[in-house]
């Protein structure tokens, strides 16, 4: 959750060895207080890791570095942390939401706190984003208003809301239930890219069916991987909802090389294998050969946020290879919330010192841990103090 201060096993995947060695030591890629790189990249060593205790899981939560950061070294990119959707030789496909990993459905980990996007309309008044935050911990920065003027500009940038009483919304899957039950609640419907006017109820105006019509195709087209950025057509209509297939790319495996394939792998070849590759009267050439087919030099991983509606993830900017996995996130240290109104309420006790995966309800150990702390800070006080005595 945003807030979270996580403790990650780099140990868990295999440790990688440092890539850029003249650098600030315990500090990640700034100064910390300025903009200025903490680093010399004069210096690159090779792609090195220690033995791992475990693969990359399906559904692991992991801290990896973003990849579209070329401008940065590999172990000095930004640090992202995702749930691994699809692991290399999978293929991946996104129907309605909903994710499937070669043909299977694929269900979320106990722990896990999906949330999708929502149109919600009230009667009245409409809802107080402070009942929203206390009731089903929606942050209150999931929540816009908007104007008359930015509708008809229709920048879906920014529009998150239709009126006073009228909003796009962020719910948890869990709490949506008992959203539905709010006695002042009118519709509720979950959004989806591309949604057809059938899909709203019958009873729905026009200008809203348009205009959630219109958001949900802003959040298509070319800014979906692998279509290209700045094409004037689509090679692939795919949606964040409606995805794929996708294959996940498996060291050693060969793909042919095609126009759509060019799409979906040319950054690996070019970017993160370290290749060049041209187009030439329909052909391919790859270090300045002739080729027809291209095999592929380490594992890539598919990440996607539980926020599944807003969540800048594998679905905007491709695959995680191998050499850019960092760790995995296993114990929760501190968990801060900014949105909380009362100044008491920011401090999550019940997410403090809880671990991150795991089965059934999380477990905060929290004060236990204070107890502990208490009874040898306790034990050493009247030691001192015990010892202090006897010299007097």
């Amino acid at each position: 959750m945003v807030g979270d201060f996580l403790f990650v096993s780099k140990l868990q995947y295999g440790s990688r060895l440092p890539i850029t060695p003249l650098c600030l030591p315990l500090v990640h890629n700034r100064i910390p207080g300025t903009d200025q790189p903490s680093y010399l990249d004069w210096v690159q060593l090779p792609y090195m890791r220690l033995p791992k205790i475990s693969d990359v899981q399906r559904l692991d939560p992991v801290v990896f570095n973003y990849p579209m950061e070329t401008e940065k070294p590999v172990d000095k990119r930004e640090h992202y942390v995702k749930r691994c959707i699809a692991t290399p030789g999978d293929t991946l496909q996104i129907i309605n939401g909903q994710v499937y990993i070669n043909g299977d459905k694929q269900e979320m980990p106990d722990r896990a706190l999906p949330q999708y996007t929502y149109y919600a309309e009230f009667k009245g008044n409409g809802y107080s984003q402070k009942l929203l935050k206390e009731q089903f911990d929606i942050d209150p920065d999931a929540y816009y208003l908007i104007n008359e003027e930015g509708l008809r500009m229709q920048d879906y940038r920014t529009n998150k809301a239709f009126n006073a009483v009228a909003y796009i919304i962020t719910i948890p899957t869990h709490k949506l239930e008992e959203f539905k039950t709010l006695p002042n609640l009118v519709r509720v419907i979950r959004l989806n890219s591309y949604q057809e006017i059938r899909d709203f109820p019958s009873d729905s105006p026009p200008a809203l069916v348009h205009h959630l019509t219109r958001y949900e195709g802003f959040m298509a087209g070319p800014g979906i991987f692998p279509n290209a950025a700045h094409g004037d057509s689509l090679d692939f209509k795919w949606t964040r909802d409606n995805y794929g297939p996708l294959y996940i790319p498996k060291k050693g495996d060969k793909v042919e090389l095609s126009h759509k394939n060019f799409l979906k792998f040319n950054r690996i070849i070019e970017v993160y294998e370290g290749n060049t590759l041209e187009v030439r009267n329909g052909k391919y050439w790859i270090n300045g050969q002739e080729a027809s087919d291209y095999t592929f030099q380490q594992d890539y991983y598919w990440m996607m946020g539980d926020n599944r509606h807003n969540s800048l993830d594998s679905r905007y900017w491709g695959y995680v290879p191998a050499d850019h996995i960092v760790g995995k996130p296993v114990f929760i240290w501190m968990s801060w919330d900014k949105f909380a109104s009362d100044f008491g309420d920011r401090l999550r006790t019940k997410r403090i010192f809880t671990t991150v995966s795991g089965e059934g309800e999380r477990v905060s150990y929290f004060w236990p841990f204070v107890i502990i702390v208490a009874l040898i800070y306790g034990f050493n006080y009247f030691r001192k103090r015990r010892k202090a005595d006897k010299a007097a």
